[in-house]
């Protein structure tokens, strides 16, 4: 009985969490949305970094519909149990802070949904809820490893955005004249558009939140069984970062990361079909 209730719940949450997104998205307050780059700093990934959402919620809506599979009703009421709805709905909060501009009130709540998502993260790495089935693997276990690191960029781009300056934006007067400087929401081409340097300070933060980033990518693979899922959405947005970012120091230490980290995912996929290393753990 309490399986079937939170599955119910799961459902709905995951409507809301859609219908939220669809609407930051393609409503009519897109210029505040995190997807159309609002709030950009020195850290902030490019626009198509936020594609992982479409992979996340294909996942998720599969987790929706596979929930209700026989013998799912342990995973359901032990590993996840009340916590995926808490997720959508603290997600959804953030979201609408991000847009009215509660950043620091974002970064609150932005810091309970890693709560939350980690101890949904932990409790499917038990042994007891690990498994060969496939099916559990595609939506059960990756959706909540995309999105627990999902989650976790997000967090930092909410404390960059809270902490740090916001990244300055212009058109370039060499190509359309001497114009006031313009900030994201107005932007509609930026082939002229470049940026102001950071201070030596921003940049230190900023590559102090790269590393962490791959630091945590790293741990994905190493600690976790080779959560390979959770460390290519890092190595997704460090590319992003680097595609973004004009500043030199910035952007190549984004690249090289995002290599490290490329490399390192890998290495368990080399020795486990490359080398027959069969007792090399993939996917966690």
């Amino acid at each position: 009985m309490t399986a079937i209730f939170w599955k119910l719940g799961n459902s709905l949450a995951y409507v809301f969490l859609l219908g939220t997104n669809l609407y930051s998205d393609l409503g009519p307050n897109q210029a505040k949305s995190p997807y159309f780059l609002s709030h950009t700093t020195y850290i902030t990934p490019a626009y198509f970094t936020f594609y992982v959402w479409f992979l996340i919620h294909l996942l998720l809506g599969g987790f929706v519909i596979y929930q209700f599979f026989p013998d799912n009703d342990k995973i359901i009421a032990e590993g996840i149990n009340f916590h995926f709805f808490a997720i959508a709905l603290l997600n959804s909060l953030w979201l609408f802070l991000w847009e009215i501009d509660f950043l620091f009130l974002g970064f609150i709540v932005i810091l309970f949904v890693l709560l939350q998502i980690s101890y949904v993260y932990w409790n499917l790495k038990k042994n007891h809820f690990r498994s060969d089935d496939i099916f559990q693997t595609l939506f059960i276990h990756a959706p909540f490893s995309l999105y627990h690191a999902w989650i976790l960029i997000i967090a930092v781009l909410t404390i960059y955005a809270t902490f740090t300056p916001a990244r300055p934006i212009a058109y370039d007067p060499a190509v359309i004249g001497n114009i006031e400087p313009v900030t994201d929401e107005t932007i509609t081409d930026t082939s002229s558009v470049y940026y102001e340097s950071p201070t030596i300070l921003v940049q230190i933060l900023v590559i102090l939140g790269l590393l962490f980033m791959e630091c945590t990518a790293i741990g994905y693979i190493e600690k976790f069984r080779g959560d390979l899922a959770g460390a290519a959405v890092i190595a997704w947005t460090l590319y992003g970062v680097w595609s973004e970012q004009q500043d030199a120091i910035i952007r190549w230490t984004a690249f090289v990361l995002a290599l490290i980290t490329t490399l390192h995912i890998l290495k368990p996929l080399i020795l486990k079909y490359v080398f027959k290393r069969d007792d090399t753990p993939i996917f966690g």
